[in-house]
């Protein structure tokens, strides 16, 4: 048994819902995040839900881990949920659990999201993904900022999974890493800024 486990404790689960529009990388960021779980956790659920429409359309992908049988991939309230549109914004406020995590891509939120007995973060991981010129990355910096506000995973286990999965493309496994950690580090920022 890892010390991940170890210091969980036995049935120890963690929860995240994923949502956005086709064409932002939620599936792929939440697949990620499932694949990476399987070297911290024996069981490990991913289930995506998506429109017709791959680009434009709802998008919602679930990712369950635990050091107990999954009893359902269905989470109707999570204790995290990451939202990659913040169009999609408002169908999820109510699905996460008091005392959970709330990441909110927000360079095009005029107003900070307040919820009630849930830490949210604002991310602007738009303008953080121009900011590295790699416009596609804006899922791996909402990943890392999700990693970041809720230690679920060592962030370690994480960009192991993006070397081995892109491992015949190494532009690609740089600029996966590089957003990965911008958006980890932008929360540290806010953590240590209090806000």
């Amino acid at each position: 048994m890892n010390s991940l486990m170890d210091a969980e404790g036995s049935g120890q689960q963690r929860d995240v819902i994923m949502a956005g529009t086709g064409g932002r990388g939620v599936l792929v960021a939440a697949r990620t995040l499932a694949l990476a779980a399987t070297s911290c956790y024996p069981h490990v659920s991913w289930l995506p839900s998506y429109a017709v429409s791959q680009r434009g359309g709802q998008c919602e992908c679930t990712v369950v881990f635990d050091t107990e049988e999954v009893a359902s991939p269905l989470v109707l309230r999570s204790g995290a949920a990451v939202i990659f549109d913040s169009v999609q914004l408002k169908p999820y406020e109510g699905r996460v659990h008091p005392g959970g995590v709330l990441v909110v891509e927000s360079t095009d939120l005029e107003n900070k999201v307040n919820i009630q007995g849930v830490g949210v973060y604002m991310v602007p991981a738009l303008k953080l993904a121009a900011e590295l010129g790699e416009v596609t990355s804006l899922n791996f910096i909402l990943l890392g900022a999700y990693l970041g506000a809720t230690g679920a995973l060592p962030v370690e286990a994480v960009e192991a999974e993006v070397r081995k999965r892109y491992a015949a493309r190494k532009d690609v496994v740089t600029g996966n890493l590089r957003a990965l950690s911008k958006g980890l580090e932008f929360i540290q920022g806010q953590l240590k800024s209090g806000g």
